[in-house]
C-alpha cells in the first residue's frame, strides 16, 4: 500500500505568507514544512534522532525527507477586507505589517498531502507517522503560518485528516474544531496533548530552545466573539496592557523595555528621530515563547495563548543604534522566567482559563 495522508486546513485569521513576489500572498510548501519542523522540535524530547530523516537535512550528510508534500488550495474567499475600523489591540499586533501587502483571506481552505517514501528498513512506518501527525496537529491547534503567526495572524483550524495507511493509531488524534463550547474544546485539546506525549515521551532536561513540556501552559479566553477582528483586538489589548502596565499603573522607559525584551527579541524602540534595537549579545534574536492565536469554537472566535518553556539564561541584552553600533551604556536586565510567570497570571486576571502542560 502506498502510504499517504491528506490534512485539510482553513484559515481563521489573515495569513501573511509571501514568496518572491512580496506584494502577492501565497501558501508555500517550504513555509509549511518549516512550521512543522518547529513544532516537532518543540514536542519531541529526542527530536535530534529523527528530525533529519523526517524533514530532511543539508550539509555533507544531508538527505531527503521521509515524506513528500503536495499542496492543493480548495477555496479562497474574496479579497481581504481593508476598510474597517481597527481597534487598539489589533493595531498593536499589526504595527509592523506593510500597508501594501494583501494577505491570504480568512476562510481560505487548503489541503496538504503527505506521501511516505519507501525504505528497505521499513519497520518504523508507524513511528514516522506519529511524529509527523503530532506536528500537523500542533500546527492546526496551537501554531500558525506566515509573518506575525506568534501574534495571531495565520491562525489555522485543522478540519480533516484522511489517511491511506496500513496503520491507524497515528491518525486518531482528536479534531477539536467539532467542539461547540470552550470547556469541551479545552478538554479535547488536553486529550490530544496527552496522546502526543504518550507517543513521544516526556522531557526531563531544561530546555535549550522553545519547547512543549510540563511547564508549558495553555490559556483560552472564556468570552467568544462573533467576529475574528474583535477576538484579535482582545488578544492585542491583553498583550499591550501587560507590556505597558503594572496593575492599573502605566510604566515607561527601561522597565517597559525589559518587559518587552523578555517576551521576544529583537526589540525595536523608536524615539523621535532615534531608533534603538535591543538584541542578545550572542545572536540576533530570541524568539518569543508566547504563541497567540484565534480559535473558532462553534460560531464564535476565542483568543488562545500558549506559553512555551524556553531557555531563560540569556547572558546579556545589548542596544545598537541604526548603524548597528553597540551602545555600552544601554544594556538591559531581562528576567525571562519571572516575566513569563507574571504574564500567565495576567492572562488569568483577564478572563483566560489556565491549563498546565502536564508531566
Amino acid at each position: 500500500m502506498k502510504e499517504t495522508v491528506t490534512a485539510g486546513f482553513q484559515t481563521v485569521t489573515p495569513m501573511l505568507m509571501f514568496g518572491a513576489d512580496q506584494s502577492r500572498a501565497e501558501i508555500r510548501i517550504p513555509s509549511i514544512k518549516g512550521a512543522l519542523r518547529f513544532w516537532y522540535r518543540a514536542v519531541d524530547p529526542h527530536y535530534w534522532k529523527h528530525e533529519p530523516q523526517l524533514f530532511g537535512s543539508g550539509g555533507e550528510k544531508g538527505g531527503q525527507s521521509r515524506f513528500l508534500m503536495r499542496l492543493k488550495t480548495i477555496s479562497q474567499p474574496e479579497k481581504y477586507e481593508k476598510k474597517w475600523r481597527k481597534g487598539v489591540g489589533y493595531s498593536y499586533l499589526s504595527f509592523s505589517i506593510k500597508k501594501n501587502r494583501e494577505p491570504i483571506s480568512v476562510g481560505t481552505s487548503f489541503e496538504i498531502s503527505f506521501y511516505r517514501r519507501g525504505h528497505l528498513d521499513d519497520h518504523g512506518n508507524e513511528e514516522d507517522w506519529k511524529r509527523l501527525m503530532a506536528s500537523v496537529w500542533l500546527l492546526g491547534h496551537m501554531g500558525g503560518l506566515g509573518s506575525r503567526s506568534r501574534r495571531g495572524f495565520g491562525s489555522l483550524t485543522l478540519k480533516s485528516i484522511d489517511p491511506k495507511s496500513s496503520v491507524s493509531e497515528p491518525f486518531s488524534l482528536p479534531l477539536i474544531h467539532r467542539q461547540k463550547k470552550p470547556h469541551e474544546w479545552m478538554h479535547a485539546f488536553q486529550s490530544g496533548m496527552d496522546q502526543i506525549q504518550g507517543w513521544l515521551g516526556k522531557r526531563s532536561t531544561e530546555p535549550k530552545h522553545t519547547v512543549l513540556d510540563g511547564k508549558s501552559t495553555f490559556h483560552l479566553h472564556m468570552h467568544g466573539y462573533h467576529d475574528w477582528k474583535l477576538a484579535m483586538d482582545e488578544l492585542g489589548k491583553t498583550l499591550k496592557d501587560f507590556r505597558e502596565k503594572e496593575g492599573d499603573r502605566e510604566i515607561s522607559g527601561r522597565k517597559k523595555w525589559s518587559k518587552g525584551a523578555a517576551v521576544g527579541l529583537p526589540l525595536i524602540i523608536k524615539q523621535e528621530e532615534e531608533q534603538k534595537t535591543f538584541s542578545p549579545k550572542k545572536g540576533d534574536r530570541n524568539a518569543s515563547p508566547i504563541w497567540m492565536r484565534i480559535v473558532k469554537i462553534g460560531k464564535k472566535y476565542y483568543p488562545f495563548v500558549t506559553v512555551l518553556s524556553t531557555d531563560t539564561s540569556i547572558d546579556q541584552v545589548v542596544c545598537r543604534n541604526e548603524k548597528g553600533e553597540e551602545q555600552p551604556d544601554q544594556t538591559l536586565s531581562v528576567e525571562i522566567a519571572e516575566t513569563l510567570d507574571a504574564f500567565r497570571h495576567h492572562l488569568q486576571n483577564q478572563g483566560y482559563r489556565w491549563e498546565a502542560g502536564g508531566d
